[in-house]
């Protein structure tokens, strides 16, 4: 088996790469938020829709409602 050596320079550097990417994998999680909050806006973005479908169908409603007999 053999084994590679690298400089102390070299070292260096790849301690300060791992700390970078452990310090951008801290801030990555505390963006993303958790999966139940990702799971609830979805929810959320799903029911909004829904509820957008009822109301634009309301307004097609009335709109056909209040158009005056002169236009026929």
């Amino acid at each position: 088996m053999q084994h590679e050596t690298i400089s102390l320079k070299e070292e260096k550097l790849l301690i300060k790469e791992i700390n970078e990417l452990k310090a951008q994998r801290k801030q990555l999680s505390a963006t993303m938020g958790s999966k139940a909050e990702i799971n609830e806006a979805f929810d959320q973005k799903d029911h909004i829709q829904e509820r957008h479908k009822v109301l634009k169908a309301e307004n097609s409603n009335c709109a056909l409602n209040t158009i005056p007999s002169f236009i026929y």
